[in-house]
């Protein structure tokens, strides 16, 4: 199997995800596919325009709203994370969704508050805009773990091929490009 692939399974897991009535908000695949696809997909332009592309399909039917730039521009920045760090340790890959999920929080709430009249332009108004986005960071957060260690473990499995898990867990490599 070959990493673009790997790319079009998280792509359909990450439209399933976005359509699905989930028990936790904003559960969804994209900031893995978003990882995985900066770590391995070649060319890279195909692979941002990939996340991309999944995630204006999907608030094409969802629906558009002022802050969705900031959303975009996480996962730009998850792709780099991807294509910077090429994570390839279990600790790396964990370590690298933690960042993701920090970063959209980050963003999308920052764009929340930026673009939006539901909170005052200020620091109280930030702090709240952030303080009110918790619940939605569990789905987050629980979806970017999950589809962040899905996507790593299919290209372990199926392109590199299998390892012991000693081997993995004694590793503690970080691949810089």
């Amino acid at each position: 199997m070959k990493p673009n692939n790997i790319v079009v399974i998280m792509v359909l897991a990450s439209f399933a995800l976005r359509f699905a009535n989930a028990p936790l908000w904003n559960f969804s695949a994209l900031a893995g596919l978003a990882l995985y696809a900066g770590a391995h997909t070649s060319p890279k332009f195909l692979g941002l325009g990939l996340v991309l592309l999944t995630r204006l399909f999907t608030d094409t039917a969802l629906g558009f709203y002022d802050s969705m730039s900031f959303d975009y521009m996480a996962y730009i920045i998850i792709f780099m994370i991807g294509h910077v760090w090429v994570p390839k340790t279990p600790w790396t890959i964990a370590g690298s969704s933690i960042v993701a999920s920090c970063t959209f929080f980050t963003l999308s709430n920052y764009g929340v508050w930026w673009c939006g009249n539901m909170y005052s332009h200020d620091l109280p108004g930030l702090l709240s805009c952030y303080i009110m986005g918790l619940p939605f960071a569990v789905g987050t957060f629980y979806g970017d773990i999950l589809s962040t260690l899905v996507a790593f473990a299919l290209h372990r499995q199926f392109v590199e091929g299998p390892k012991p898990v000693c081997d993995l867990l004694s590793s503690s490599t970080l691949t810089v490009s």
